[in-house]
């Protein structure tokens, strides 16, 4: 069975193309986790923009997809997080698939959990268990999709 050292792999190039990438988009999701990104603070935003797409939509319809908008994000944020852990597990740390996988799902949920504890602390904000699940789901969704790579004509 091979054995994997830890950080014994990561070269400088490695560092920056595979292991920087996974870090800094955690970065985002925590500032995407202040009071900036409310959902009164988006509201100001989306809500004219759906309004302006959808001009037959209530007022009511236009504010329950601001909610649906702000939900599918946390799919999506955490569908890149778990997609940058497992290309830096993979190809930074040469890891098999399943490994790199469950590590980049582990380490995208842990991180959601942190992400909602954040967002307890936060006037505008409050942290859910439903949200970490719809967190989970997106990670879980990257690293199971699996794009088919285009053939080669020769």
């Amino acid at each position: 069975m091979r054995q994997y050292s830890s950080m014994s792999l990561v070269s400088p190039g490695s560092l920056f193309r595979d292991w920087l990438p996974p870090l800094v988009w955690m970065v985002v999701v925590m500032i995407l986790s202040g009071d900036r990104f409310s959902a009164a603070e988006t509201g100001h935003v989306l809500v004219p923009l759906l309004s302006w797409l959808l001009p037959w939509a209530s007022p009511a319809t236009l504010e329950a997809l601001h909610g649906v908008t702000r939900k599918l994000a946390h799919l999506v944020e955490y569908a890149v997080l778990a997609a940058l852990w497992l290309r830096a597990l993979r190809a930074g740390a040469g890891w098999p698939r399943a490994r790199a996988a469950a590590t980049a799902v582990a380490l995208s949920v842990g991180w959601a959990v942190v992400d909602e504890l954040h967002q307890a602390t936060v006037a505008s904000r409050t942290g859910s268990p439903l949200d970490v699940l719809l967190d989970a789901t997106g990670a879980v969704a990257a690293v199971v999709y699996r794009p088919r790579r285009a053939s080669r004509s020769t």
